[in-house]
């Protein structure tokens, strides 16, 4: 859109006359994103682009986000668009800030901080994350498709041990639901939490066993990480269960990057020990050898998330 067709979201009354803007995504779940700089300011505006009975949802939970400090201040909501503004944070890249010793220890703490503070409110209303039934039928529309890697088949036994792990131990925490780097954010001293359309209650373990897997951390790492956040030692059942749930959401990212992929048999994946691994494939997609906007890229990213499974 141009910044005349974008000005409706942006009331000159509290923003003045649009300037600039910059299209920055369309997610899976369809929400356009925009960068838009105003007479008074700049801002990021979002455009919800899921079923239209959950932007109520969606909105409730960035606004409660925001209001904690977690997620970027709103600034404006516009329920019959179902579209947000909120302040723009200059992202300084929180894998970046990851990789650098003098700013890692920072960047895990502010993480640590805001999940410990996202899980401390109340659950009262959320709406509760189907995980194992959405797992449950996004492997299935996969693991039959032809060219689906035979060497991954068995991890369907992943979901079927998550299961368990949820019917055993049924606690509940707000969670962010798709904590993946791209929804970090890194000012330069601290971490914002953004995109919420996956928000909603969950198993404490859920976020930080999805951030690590993108991250890639070895186990031990993970775990430290975990225990900053649950402050207290990951030992027993608790450690079996965190194993589990790093397993269950490989195999739903993978399965999740597949569905994305129109026709499998022409990737020809290869087999597990020719498999790029997670960090190669980021590797490969900065030097723009592959690339997140074909079927190739796609598909050997979600098979590099079966090959982190135990």
């Amino acid at each position: 859109m141009t910044p005349r067709e974008l000005a409706r979201y942006f009331p000159e009354g509290s923003f003045g006359g649009v300037r600039h803007a910059v299209a920055l995504s369309m997610g899976q779940s369809g929400a356009l994103v925009y960068s838009v700089e105003t007479d008074k300011g700049a801002f990021i505006l979002r455009i919800h682009g899921g079923p239209h009975g959950s932007w109520q949802q969606v909105s409730e939970m960035q606004e409660l986000a925001s209001r904690h400090g977690i997620a970027p201040l709103v600034v404006h909501t516009d329920a019959a668009a179902q579209a947000i503004v909120t302040e723009k944070v200059v992202d300084r890249s929180f894998v970046a800030a990851m990789s650098d010793g003098d700013t890692r220890a920072a960047a895990f703490g502010s993480l640590v901080d805001l999940l410990g503070r996202l899980h401390a409110l109340p659950v009262d209303g959320a709406r509760v994350g189907r995980q194992v039934e959405f797992a449950e039928q996004v492997w299935a529309a996969q693991v039959v498709r032809p060219g689906f890697p035979a060497w991954a088949v068995p991890l369907g036994r992943k979901i079927v041990d998550a299961a368990e792990t949820f019917a055993k131990d049924g606690r509940l925490v707000l969670s962010h639901g798709d904590l993946h780097p791209a929804n970090i954010l890194w000012d330069g001293t601290r971490a914002w939490l953004v995109d919420w359309e996956r928000a909603g209650a969950a198993h404490p373990y859920l976020d930080v066993a999805t951030v690590s897997n993108f991250l890639s951390l070895p186990a031990e790492a993970g775990l430290r990480l975990l225990e900053m956040q649950e402050n207290t030692p990951m030992v027993g059942e608790n450690r079996s269960a965190f194993a589990t749930l790093r397993d269950y959401a490989r195999v739903v990212y993978g399965a999740v990057f597949l569905s994305l992929v129109e026709d499998l048999e022409s990737v020809q994946l290869a087999k597990r020990a020719e498999t790029p691994t997670l960090p190669e494939c980021f590797r490969l997609l900065s030097t723009g050898e592959l690339t997140l906007s074909d079927g190739r890229g796609r598909a050997l990213i979600g098979a590099a998330f079966f090959k982190q499974c135990g």
